[in-house]
């Protein structure tokens, strides 16, 4: 029975060579969101899965970096500072969220309500209530792809190995787990000062309380 199965579904090469050497009407296109430090290594590997043909980002420098960016956008793809321009062209399918914490549901959901595959980076809620939104939406739209970026723990290599060596008693008795995840960065007070011209803060603030433009609050250091 497994056997008649498989010959019967059509085979589908997974290989990064195999997406790079599709037609270019059958690479997915795709519409990044999101281009700080984690977004442009994003953006880049979904680049060499399909074509990156927008970029967005309430800073219009990483906006741009992300556009001119030979890995992504090769100076084709089309800049915006509001992530909806992406959510409403038809010729996107594949969305990716690499924001801070705090836009995650809120993007995701109306992607997937725009009939978008979405990615979305870790980690995808903040709240139990936004947990049951996206699981909502997920099941609505059950006709989309929805991934969330768990970085090594997909990696078969990895993660994988590592569990399917424990579900198998490789390992033997397991007595006791530690667990390391490091520590955050202190420091302050600090200052308030006028954001960058390139800057939308209100936008980067979205849903967020309303605060004081601080330096150390945005981008690489906002958690």
């Amino acid at each position: 029975m497994a056997a008649a199965a498989g010959s019967a579904m059509p085979y589908f090469g997974w290989s990064l060579r195999a997406f790079a050497d599709a037609s270019a009407g059958d690479r997915l296109k795709i519409g990044c969101i999101g281009l700080g430090g984690m977004g442009i290594v994003d953006a880049r590997s979904h680049a060499r899965r399909g074509d990156v043909v927008a970029v967005c980002d309430v800073d219009s420098r990483h906006a741009d970096r992300a556009k001119n960016d030979p890995k992504i956008g090769k100076g084709k793809a089309d800049a915006y500072g509001d992530y909806r321009n992406i959510l409403e062209r038809n010729d996107i399918d594949v969305v990716s969220i690499v924001t801070p914490d705090h836009w995650h549901v809120k993007i995701a959901v109306e992607a997937l309500q725009a009939g978008k595959h979405v990615f979305c980076q870790k980690p995808l809620t903040l709240t139990l209530e936004e947990n049951q939104l996206i699981r909502n939406a997920c099941k609505k739209y059950a006709d989309k792809v929805f991934i969330v970026g768990t970085q090594q723990r997909s990696t078969a290599s990895l993660f994988l190995r590592a569990v399917n060596m424990v579900q198998k008693g490789l390992l033997g008795e397991i007595k006791k787990i530690t667990i390391g995840i490091g520590g955050g960065a202190t420091g302050g007070p600090f200052p308030k000062v006028v954001p960058p011209k390139e800057l939308d803060w209100d936008f980067w603030l979205g849903p967020a309380p309303k605060v004081d433009y601080i330096e150390k609050r945005c981008h690489n250091d906002f958690r």
